[in-house]
């Protein structure tokens, strides 16, 4: 998973869940912590300023110094 991709999921997930609290009469309740890194941990997370969000459903390999890593192919979903 990229920085990016779990940047869009909290912002959904608090939007779901202030959008449900909204409805029950309870404006301007913010939600915090919800889906961030400490709750939500990937095996790995990569970041960097031009990856977007869910780019890595697309890549085939990643490299971390020398060693090469590939998709198993298929998603998990």
């Amino acid at each position: 998973m990229n920085s990016a991709s779990l940047a869009d999921m909290n912002n959904r997930i608090a939007a779901q869940v202030n959008k449900k609290q909204t409805a029950g009469g309870r404006k301007g309740v913010t939600v915090g912590g919800v889906g961030e890194l400490s709750r939500f941990r990937p095996n790995l997370l990569v970041g960097g300023p031009s990856i977007q969000a869910y780019a890595e459903d697309a890549w085939q390999e990643l490299q971390i110094g020398t060693q090469r890593f590939f998709t198993a192919g298929k998603d998990c979903s």
